[in-house]
């Protein structure tokens, strides 16, 4: 379980993982915080009183223009509160959980989100689950719902790990590949 106790302890974790990304080679350049009043709109949105104080760091670092952070999925606080929270309440309200003060992260293809159930979002790390629509694979209708990661850290870590990867994926393309190498990384 993440530490609840030292709310200044989540963000100086945040701050170090973002630190260990750009000494491992990623350009901080290709990103941009948000503000404070950005990332309260977002919030405002979602029609929930309070964030984490964890993710409210990782907003500030990458939360207006998140470039290859949660690449492929919509992530990032402008624009996205509204559409976010009104895709995944639509499956959320189908869980125990419920959508009810959830604050939703990303969404991906409109079938799977990852969010933070409203009655973790005061505390300062809380653990992040994902919520995906039932497929032909799944024995019943019901979405899936997952605790994934045990703290926002945990999953920013994860989603750090994703950005590095974009390395390899791009000097594996031929052509381009060696420009978007040295667009996102240091050589």
């Amino acid at each position: 379980m993440p530490s609840q106790t030292n709310p200044v302890e989540p963000v100086e974790e945040v701050r170090a993982i973002f630190d260990r990304t750009i000494s491992r080679g990623w350009r901080p350049e290709t990103t941009k915080g948000a503000t404070a009043a950005q990332i309260a709109e977002f919030v405002a949105e979602q029609g929930v009183t309070s964030i984490p104080i964890a993710l409210h760091e990782v907003y500030s670092l990458v939360g207006q223009a998140p470039g290859l952070w949660v690449s492929g999925s919509m992530f990032g606080v402008v624009g996205t509160g509204r559409r976010l929270k009104a895709e995944a309440a639509s499956l959320l309200e189908e869980t125990e959980l419920g959508a009810s003060g959830a604050l939703v992260l990303t969404g991906h293809g409109g079938y799977e989100y990852q969010f933070i159930p409203g009655s973790s979002t005061a505390e300062p790390n809380p653990s992040v689950w994902l919520v995906r629509e039932s497929d032909d694979e799944d024995e019943s209708d019901e979405p899936t719902v997952i605790e994934t990661w045990p703290s926002i850290t945990a999953w920013l870590q994860y989603q750090a790990d994703e950005v590095l990867r974009w390395r390899e994926t791009f000097a594996a393309r031929p052509g381009a590949g060696d420009e978007l190498v040295t667009r996102y990384f240091t050589v």
